[in-house]
């Protein structure tokens, strides 16, 4: 019963910290609302940027790497809350990669 009352409480704990915070302050002119209320209305989502292509040199660069070559073309960047199509912008002195596995 007791680690059934603490795992209760822990997961309560977390649903609390996760709340996102209302401070009842105007953001951007807008208006003060008290804590607890939500805008029904959205603000309207702005374009996001198109990603530039990357310059020749590091196309060029990324082809002679190992690595490199086989990144170009399967690369995303996250731009507002979409993943965009986009190669590297330089080309990488090493690589950081982390593998993981769920068994």
């Amino acid at each position: 019963m007791k680690p059934l009352l603490s795992l209760a409480l822990a997961a309560s704990c977390f649903v609390l910290a996760c709340q996102p915070e209302t401070s009842g302050r105007a953001e951007d002119g807008a208006e003060a609302q008290p804590p607890g209320e939500t805008n029904p209305v959205p603000p309207p989502k702005l374009p996001a940027p198109p990603i530039p292509a990357p310059a020749p040199e590091v196309v060029s660069a990324l082809q002679t790497q190992a690595f490199g070559k086989k990144l170009l073309g399967r690369t995303a960047v996250l731009v507002g809350d979409r993943f965009v199509k986009a190669d590297l912008r330089s080309a990488p002195e090493f690589y950081l990669i982390h593998w993981s596995a769920s068994w």
